[in-house]
């Protein structure tokens, strides 16, 4: 986030934006805020969305323990940020 403060210092006038994972983007978000950074958050196109009808849905599936590990990474990592300082608040950008 550094680097994206430094780039948004040098060309004011130009949109930026921030590719990251939907896990990620409270963390991201949080720290751009507490930067004062003006930047638009996306989502990455690689994240993979876990079924949500049809039978597949009740399969446990690999992807989701990974899922909830990374999960409880990132809260951990924001209540971490907060701790030290390094984020002032904490919010979900794709909540609304």
């Amino acid at each position: 986030m550094v680097a994206v403060r430094d780039y948004v210092r040098t060309h004011p006038h130009e949109a930026t934006g921030v590719v990251a994972s939907r896990l990620q983007m409270p963390r991201i978000a949080a720290i751009a805020d507490t930067m004062r950074l003006h930047i638009t958050l996306l989502p990455s196109a690689a994240d993979v969305e876990p079924p949500r009808a049809g039978p597949d849905r009740w399969l446990p599936r690999y992807t989701a323990l990974r899922i909830s590990r990374d999960a409880i990474y990132e809260y951990a990592a924001l209540i971490y940020y907060r701790w030290k300082g390094f984020t002032q608040t904490d919010r979900n950008p794709l909540s609304g």
